[in-house]
């Protein structure tokens, strides 16, 4: 087994666990599932394959996340977030067997590389893939910025990344998908807001730099641009045209036309839907 402590954060998550806990187990050292009190059959399928499990009250997502990072019992200097819809390919295990126990210590974490399916199609276009994502860290120089969504884990060292794929799979329905991303959509609204209300007294933007990590450049086209310079109800479909024809997203074919559209047009839409009301009622970050 590999020095390393792989951390699944669950909310009933029957459906998608048993692909996930059997993609790894025998891998890693330490399997641990973080459970915000689920409700179906997740605690009993983490008690087939063996694995620890410790409950916590879900307020947000980084704040889970900082909270897995510095309360679970590690006995690895390496850790990594799993969600319970994606598999380790074959390549990225054999990298991380050869080169994880010689790195060196100012390399505090490691970006991979996710493989996006929708419909059992790999989505490879639309900006889509490459999507390269820090999941692998040095638990103790790990923090998770303050989102209640989208959130990005950071690191106090050097990050470097691993070519094998990391590959999302989610087996639960499109009717799951929506409700979901219904609910996706109303926090980045408050992110929204909370953006504006930073601008408004100076607050400089975390992790946001153009010329950062993948997920600091997006950050800063977010805020400096999307943000800033294009109306809402306006940009969600500036963003699809982007996606499906400059970033060649009609070559993912039918279900990448599918992906495109809801994940690229209708969900931006109900992000600026929710802003605006918040904005009407005045709530605010409430």
């Amino acid at each position: 087994m590999i020095d390393l402590t792989i951390v699944i954060l669950t909310l009933n998550e029957e459906i998608n666990l048993p692909q996930s806990l059997s993609n790894i187990c025998g891998f890693a050292s330490d399997i641990f599932i973080v459970d915000s009190m689920s409700t179906d059959r997740t605690m009993e399928i983490a008690a087939e394959y063996g694995v620890k499990v410790f409950k916590h009250t879900f307020l947000n997502y980084a704040d889970q996340r900082n909270w897995a990072l510095k309360e679970l019992p590690y006995r690895t200097e390496w850790m990594m977030f799993l969600d319970a819809d994606e598999l380790l390919s074959d390549s990225l295990k054999r990298e991380l067997e050869e080169r994880l126990p010689y790195l060196k210590g100012d390399t505090c974490g490691i970006e991979v590389n996710r493989r996006f399916f929708w419909m059992g199609r790999w989505i490879r276009h639309g900006d889509v893939y490459p999507c390269w994502l820090l999941r692998i860290v040095r638990h103790s120089k790990a923090f998770c910025d303050d989102r209640t969504v989208n959130e990005h884990i950071r690191v106090d060292g050097k990050v470097i990344r691993m070519e094998g794929n990391l590959d999302h799979k989610d087996l639960r329905s499109f009717s799951d998908w929506a409700k979901k991303h219904l609910l996706y959509a109303d926090l980045e609204a408050g992110e929204l807001v909370r953006a504006e209300s930073r601008r408004a007294s100076g607050e400089a933007v975390e992790s946001a730099r153009i010329h950062g990590t993948q997920s600091e450049r997006k950050r800063w086209l977010r805020e400096k641009i999307w943000n800033r310079l294009l109306p809402p109800l306006f940009r969600p479909f500036i963003y699809f045209i982007y996606r499906y024809f400059l970033k060649l997203g009609f070559l993912d074919g039918r279900e990448g036309f599918i992906y495109h559209f809801l994940q690229g047009l209708w969900f931006q839409f109900l992000i600026d839907a929710y802003y605006l009301e918040r904005k009407w009622r005045g709530c605010g970050n409430g």
